[in-house]
């Protein structure tokens, strides 16, 4: 088939179609329906392949979306005027925040509230960590261990039920 041109159909082939529709067809169609064996088939079992798995990640929520994005990206943008920021390294709370609510705006999609999304960082990268000192300051922020791309990967797929 691949390849070949499909031709319209005549006319003549969908008046016979429309006939026998009228004539019983449709009947006959609703009884092979309810007759029909389906064995242990079900319409929510969804076969896993690499595509349905790539579908689920992109219809995702916000957050897995995010992490997808970042994966993908093998960096966290936190802006346009700040450079990305490395997998695999401890990473403050409000650049992980700016990144992701950054995100969202650009893809028209609803943030999740500050506590939801560190609820979320949470599961993904474990319990927070105290960042050190910036140099001249005393603040010291919450961050996450972010992992690598292949274990941030892991991650999001539990989270999706992958």
């Amino acid at each position: 088939m691949h390849g070949e041109q499909i031709l319209p159909r005549p006319r003549a082939w969908f008046d016979a179609l429309y006939r026998d529709l009228a004539d019983g067809g449709t009947n006959e169609f609703l009884w092979l329906l309810q007759n029909l064996r389906l064995g242990a088939w079900h319409p929510r079992l969804i076969i896993k392949t690499e595509e349905t798995a790539e579908q689920q990640r992109m219809s995702g929520d916000s957050v897995s979306q995010w992490s997808q994005s970042c994966i993908n990206a093998d960096a966290i943008a936190v802006s346009d005027q700040r450079p990305h920021l490395d997998l695999g390294a401890l990473t403050s709370f409000p650049d992980l925040h700016d990144a992701y609510t950054g995100f969202c705006r650009k893809t028209g999609q609803r943030a999740v509230g500050t506590e939801a999304f560190g609820k979320a960082c949470a599961g993904m990268f474990g319990p927070r960590s105290r960042l050190p000192a910036s140099p001249g300051g005393s603040k010291r922020p919450y961050g996450y261990h972010v992992p690598t791309a292949s274990n941030w990967q892991q991650e999001v797929n539990e989270r999706l039920g992958l």
